[in-house]
């Protein structure tokens, strides 16, 4: 089964799944069978192989200097209770750099009177996490003139 890693969200799952386990394993090669019980819950050999780089990459050549964020009620309100915890976790454990965290927090600020879902989180992420750092997706933000929209 083919997948695009910018709009499966089950990318962060396996993503959250394989940095956990590799933060309190320390080896850099996942335990025997765990991809092939991972293939049996549905997940393709693409889809694991691609979190799995992912999270090498990421927790492999850690940045030299990384702050500990400490989020405020008022930036955690934007966001539903589970994608908070997960929003927390991927940055305490390195996979979302604080320039991800920032623009993550000022996305769910667009949304007036809504709180950013678990799977509407997972979405920005996983666009977020095949890009080079420097590069955001495009229609990421929501222009203030509509006559500008396309």
């Amino acid at each position: 089964m083919d997948f695009s890693p910018i709009t499966d969200t089950s990318i962060i799952d396996l993503v959250l799944f394989f940095a956990e386990h590799l933060s309190h394993d320390k080896s850099l090669e996942p335990a025997d069978g765990v991809f092939r019980k991972l293939e049996k819950q549905g997940f393709s050999q693409g889809q694991l192989e691609y979190a799995y780089s992912l999270v090498i990459e990421k927790m492999a050549f850690p940045a030299k200097k990384r702050s500990v964020r400490i989020f405020s009620e008022g930036e955690l309100e934007n966001l539903s209770d589970k994608a908070a915890s997960i929003f927390v976790k991927l940055n305490q454990l390195g996979i979302i750099n604080d320039e991800q965290v920032e623009i993550v927090l000022m996305r769910a600020a667009l949304i007036p009177d809504e709180k950013l879902s678990e799977d509407e989180l997972k979405m920005i992420i996983a666009m977020m996490l095949g890009k080079d750092e420097n590069e955001l997706p495009g229609g990421f933000f929501v222009p203030e003139n509509n006559e500008n929209t396309h």
